[in-house]
């Protein structure tokens, strides 16, 4: 029997018009860029525990190719497969898609988006941007406005790359961490500035790492975790020696640099939600290592998800 992987948001606070308890969820693919397609669709869940489907955000013939949540805005945005390539926002407030908007063609020579984030663009807030490619080798850089006030023929125009650099990003999720859309890649360079090469242009978003951050990592690989309002959260990873990996936190609040501990013998998946930062922590029972919730442990492996899995937070942003 064919079971439909799951890619699940909760919205936190509710849907506070509707009731505080009440649980929305959207389901989906565990990973948006797999052949097979599967449908995206607003679940509720009451409080005696029953699940209905509110709203089929994406179809299944459409499949699924983008989701990023904004959780400052409140928002959500989901983009279909092409060639439909609709662009759907669920509001969390209301529960509901407040906007739905098809791509329109690419610009002359420039054919279809090869990269998809989400970014504060000035003068427009949140909004989906992606990159499209031309057979010359340049690319340029178009957004929508998730804004649900303007219209869908006004939502999109052409911006300069430095206006998409600020990307919001919550963090990778899913099996084997693998359920995740595109994201610009971004380079440390040897005085810790941080660069992403966008339409052909080295971009830098404004952040450097401190050097009592990065000593003792040879040759680092730099891989940004998370961006948002309160934080900036990144990995360093050495390739030579292979081995080292250091979570470091950029708080923007008081522009303080911090060092995320590592809690457990490796580290895992990583998410941010607001001015939290959430970790998965994974390790058999009797490791040398003491976790503070090992009291919670199961004492015997289940059937359905194997040996336990502790989640810890640590609040990032004062």
């Amino acid at each position: 029997m064919k079971t439909l992987p799951i890619f699940v948001f909760i919205v936190w606070s509710g849907v506070t018009s509707l009731g505080a308890a009440q649980i929305y969820l959207v389901s989906g693919s565990q990973n948006t860029k797999v052949p097979e397609k599967f449908a995206t669709e607003l679940i509720s869940v009451s409080e005696s525990g029953a699940v209905s489907s509110e709203v089929e955000i994406v179809s299944k013939d459409a499949g699924t190719w983008f989701v990023e949540p904004i959780y400052e805005g409140r928002k959500l945005v989901v983009m279909s497969e092409s060639p439909y390539s609709k662009l759907s926002v669920v509001d969390f407030d209301t529960a509901k898609v407040v906007k739905r908007c098809i791509q329109p063609p690419s610009p002359t020579g420039y054919g279809g988006g090869f990269l998809e984030w989400v970014a504060n663009v000035p003068s427009v807030g949140p909004a989906f941007v992606q990159a499209l490619g031309s057979d010359k080798g340049e690319d340029v850089i178009r957004r929508m406005s998730i804004d649900p006030s303007v219209s869908c023929e006004s939502s999109f125009a052409i911006i300069t790359a430095a206006d998409a650099r600020s990307v919001i990003f919550n963090g990778r999720a899913g099996i084997a961490d693998i359920g995740a859309n595109d994201l610009p890649s971004f380079r440390m360079d040897a005085r810790g500035s941080i660069a992403t090469l966008l339409s052909g242009q080295l971009i830098y978003p404004g952040y450097v790492i401190p050097e009592n951050l990065r000593t003792g990592i040879e040759q680092p690989w730099f891989t940004l975790l998370i961006n948002n309002p309160q934080m900036m959260v990144a990995s360093i990873t050495s390739r030579s020696p292979a081995g080292t990996y250091r979570v470091v936190a950029f708080r923007k609040t008081d522009g303080a640099w911090l060092k995320i501990p590592q809690v457990g013998g490796a580290w895992g998946i990583v998410r941010g939600f607001g001015s939290y930062v959430a970790m998965t922590e994974t390790r058999a029972r009797g490791s040398e290592y003491e976790s503070a919730g090992r009291s919670l442990w199961r004492k015997g492996r289940s059937a359905r998800c194997g040996r336990a899995i502790f989640c810890r937070s640590a609040r990032i942003a004062a």
